[in-house]
């Protein structure tokens, strides 16, 4: 499907992140973050809702976005017998889990 991460595929943020002093306690926090992603030789800005929170000296951050493969040129599976092929779409997650070194 090329859907998989690798050489050539970046992500920037437009703007840190503001975090609220309950962050600091280990609460979870949401928020949006704006940035631009660029993969499979397509770049768009996205928008995107992420959920974060401490774990000891680890941060843990996830979220997810909706993915057009076309936007994205990104070929979508097909030749599935009789199902043909599968949807055009699909969603991509992210995880981070950032330490302090």
């Amino acid at each position: 499907m090329g859907g998989k991460v690798g050489p050539g595929t970046a992500t920037t943020m437009a703007q840190p992140v503001r975090l609220t002093p309950a962050f600091a306690s280990g609460e979870t926090m949401t928020t949006t973050a704006t940035g631009r992603l660029s993969m499979h030789g397509a770049s768009r800005t996205l928008t995107l809702t992420v959920s974060g929170r401490r774990d000891g000296s680890a941060l843990e951050i996830v979220g997810s976005i909706p993915v057009v493969f076309s936007d994205w040129r990104i070929e979508g599976p097909r030749g599935y017998g009789v199902l043909g092929s599968l949807a055009d779409r699909g969603v991509a997650e992210l995880r981070l889990v950032l330490h302090r070194g």
